[in-house]
């Protein structure tokens, strides 16, 4: 009775392991459905795909032999059962990993010459990803897994130490599968080798090509799971740190391009647009910052805030760039970095940051097209004339074309939200690397709020990239962002003496202006230190706390962004559209009145043209922009948060600057401010009021589909703000943002 269950057990070992290893138990075994899946797999058949399988049995044979030599095997009876074990799985993953490649790899020539070649070498290309060894220890991975999820004891007619022993048996198979899976990474040549001179496994073409960074390839097409990538990260981060740094910060890892393409080949993410799958490459990095291991090296890698512009990765910038006048490709900040367009470009996030429907003007890195594909505008607007002198849109036609962008767009800001939260709980210095990557942001994009500023192209992320980062930092303020239902406790943690002390990271002082203080005042505060914490005399930037750091940060950022869109949009509508159009119209005009020889009718006709494409190019622009910036939840966010600044002005004006001790509740009384302005109210930065009644002016004045975007929201605290302070003279010196407030005002009442 024992010997039958025991036979039983190595009956059920050997399909399984046939399963999770994918190989065969016979040769004659290997036309069984387990084996012929393995031939189909490989993409041969007969004598050649034969070669390509491992037979367990002839393995079995090798191993007892080999027992027998050293003398471990005494007597010919054994525990069959207790051959199917970790040391036999280990020889069968080495065995499987060791095969010879060459047959396989000819075989899309096997069929004889002809047409087709295209095909026959996309098909080359896949039999070639097919035999990758890191993608089949993936894949036995998680098969392994799988049959370790399914393993019950009733499989196992209740006997504990079978299940035990199959349980371990898959556990091993596992581990070897991530012990494997470094050594076929390994980008040291020495020890992994290359396709004439192979290490301790065979290389296919298609593996030497892709190299380390067939890491990435296989986490953004899906075929890592994040219970892989925590295991791989777990095992080299305590056992091999320096091999796990050289796959993770290998200088292509995370651009999720091959290790030997060329510059000029396509990127996969800078060409996308949002009606592309952008969701893997989203899905991957989220893995990566869920993981705190392959988070830290993630903020180590040198794409993270790059200095410079790798010419062996990235496509060097166009001729009629680089001969503009006053031009400085080399331009960098003043720790090295470099600034907006290379920021965006050539950073690991910046490329998932550049997602949006927002038209720009600048080429897209590489692409042929010189934009993101598919083109958003036509396909969204299809029946849009731009060449018509009365440009009308159906409301209904506008109405879908919102809809899908505010669709699509709410995936891109769930993710880059997710990845950046993720990034922060981990504390320590992946917080502080992510916190610094922020603060990069802000300074790399500093001219974007300087309307005509030559070059800012060049100089300056694109609108849609700073759109998202807005978001996404309105998204991390969300915590504390709600006033109301008594969340008010947050407000004391946000101290205006930040602005001023040495620690702040958002911007340099000398670029702000003060409410109510001149410049010389500012630099004598700020260089006496007197903003500075006392705890300990510590002036690291944390121990003001995030909630401080995070709200200057999205002012910053929103000034930058949604209030920069804001304004460059009216001036396109009220001022450039119009202009183009008058011209337009005057050159045809004058190409009418010419006589059909006149010398000067092509030069008016080319001007018309290139007239005609600019006007075009600012249409588009406006209609993406409008779309993006009524997002609802854009909208929501916002305005949620510069409720809070108008909770905050008045409870820091009211609190004289001191240390609050107990939590601000917001109040709806009227009553007076104080006659004079403590010293921490003055030293806020004035675009933060000014920015303020910037966007409750949109937000009152903009309709989407008749309805007003913030038609549901509370208002009271909003009106106290504009009322106090559209008078308060000793609070707010400048004359011009005074006259503000009553514009502000007049527009909640032109009804």
């Amino acid at each position: 009775m024992m010997k039958d269950a025991k036979k039983m057990h190595r009956l059920y070992f050997k399909s399984k392991l046939e399963l999770v290893t994918n190989c065969a138990w016979t040769k004659s075994g290997s036309n069984s459905s387990t084996g012929s899946k393995t031939t189909t797999s490989d993409g041969g058949n007969g004598e050649n795909a034969s070669s390509s399988i491992v037979f367990l049995d002839a393995l079995e044979k090798e191993i007892a032999n080999e027992k027998k030599e050293r003398g471990g095997e005494k007597e010919e009876e054994n525990d069959e059962a207790d051959e199917i074990n970790e040391e036999f799985a280990d020889r069968v993953l080495i065995s499987r990993l060791s095969l010879s490649l060459s047959s396989s790899s000819s075989l899309g020539g096997a069929g004889g010459g002809g047409g087709g070649g295209g095909g026959e070498q996309r098909r080359n290309e896949h039999q070639l990803n097919q035999k990758s060894k890191f993608r089949y220890l993936l894949e036995t991975f998680h098969r392994a897994d799988e049959e370790l999820r399914k393993s019950t004891l009733a499989q196992f007619a209740n006997e504990r130490d079978a299940k035990d022993k199959f349980d371990l048996l898959m556990q091993e198979v596992k581990k070897l599968c991530v012990s494997y899976g470094g050594l076929v990474l390994n980008p040291d040549e020495e020890i992994r080798g290359t396709r004439e001179e192979p290490g301790m496994f065979p290389i296919s073409e298609w593996e030497e090509e892709y190299g380390v960074n067939e890491f990435s390839y296989r986490l953004y097409t899906g075929e890592m799971s994040q219970m892989y990538l925590d295991a791989f990260c777990k095992k080299f981060g305590e056992e091999e740190p320096d091999l796990l740094d050289a796959i993770f910060l290998h200088e292509r890892q995370w651009t999720f391009t091959r290790e030997k393409s060329l510059p000029t080949e396509p990127f996969l993410v800078h060409g996308m647009s949002i009606l592309a799958d952008f969701d893997p490459f989203l899905r991957a990095m989220f893995m990566l910052a869920a993981n705190p291991i392959a988070a830290a090296r993630l903020i180590k890698h040198p794409l993270w805030m790059p200095k410079n512009r790798n010419a062996q990765i990235f496509p060097t910038l166009p001729p009629h760039v680089m001969m503009i006048p006053n031009f400085n490709a080399n331009a960098r900040t003043s720790d090295g970095y470099v600034l907006g367009k290379d920021f965006e470009e050539c950073s690991i996030l910046g490329p998932l940051f550049a997602l949006s429907p927002m038209y720009s003007r600048v080429p897209v890195m590489n692409m042929l097209s010189q934009r993101r594909e598919p083109n958003v505008f036509p396909a969204l607007f299809p029946s849009v004339d731009l060449g018509s002198k009365d440009l009308k849109v159906s409301v209904r036609e506008r109405d879908n074309a919102h809809a899908t962008i505010w669709m699509h767009m709410a995936r891109v800001y769930e993710g880059l939200h997710a990845i950046l939260k993720t990034l922060l709980k981990h504390g320590g210095p992946t917080r502080d690397g992510v916190l610094k990557w922020i603060f990069l942001n802000l300074h790399v994009n500093k001219k974007r709020s300087q309307q005509e500023q030559q070059l800012s192209w060049f100089e300056n992320c694109s609108d849609g990239y700073f759109v998202n980062f807005c978001e996404t930092m309105l998204r991390l303020s969300l915590p504390f962002t709600d006033v109301l239902n008594g969340k008010g406790k947050h407000l004391p943690k946000i101290k205006a003496e930040y602005t001023l002390s040495k620690s702040c990271g958002i911007t340099d002082y000398k670029d702000c202006t003060r409410l109510g203080m001149t410049e010389s005042e500012a630099e004598q505060c700020y260089n006496s230190g007197e903003f500075e914490l006392e705890e300990g005399g510590d002036a690291n930037a944390s121990s003001w706390g995030f909630v401080c750091e995070c709200f200057f940060a999205t002012h910053r950022a929103m000034h930058l962004g949604i209030i920069a869109c804001i304004n460059a949009q009216e001036e396109r509508q009220r001022h450039t559209i119009r202009r183009y159009a008058e011209r337009v119209n005057e050159l045809e005009e004058e190409i009418q009145s010419l006589p059909g020889n006149d010398p000067r009718r092509h030069e008016f006709v080319v001007q018309l043209g290139q007239l005609r494409m600019k006007k075009d190019a600012y249409i588009q622009q406006t209609m993406l922009c409008d779309a993006t910036l009524m997002d609802p939840r854009v909208v929501s966010d916002s305005f949620a948060f510069y409720r809070l600044t108008c909770v905050w002005l008045l409870n820091e004006a009211r609190s004289g600057g001191g240390d609050q001790t107990s939590p601000a509740i917001p109040t709806t009384t009227t009553t007076q401010l104080p006659d004079e302005a403590s010293k921490a109210f003055r030293a806020i930065p004035e675009e933060i009021v000014e920015d303020t009644l910037d966007y409750l002016v949109y937000v009152m004045c903009t309709k989407s589909s008749s309805h007003s975007l913030i038609e549901n929201e509370i208002l009271t605290e909003v009106v106290d703000f504009l009322v106090l302070f559209s008078g308060a003279s000793e609070h707010i010196k400048n004359p011009y943002l005074r006259c503000k407030f009553v514009s502000v005002i007049h527009s909640f009442l032109q009804d």
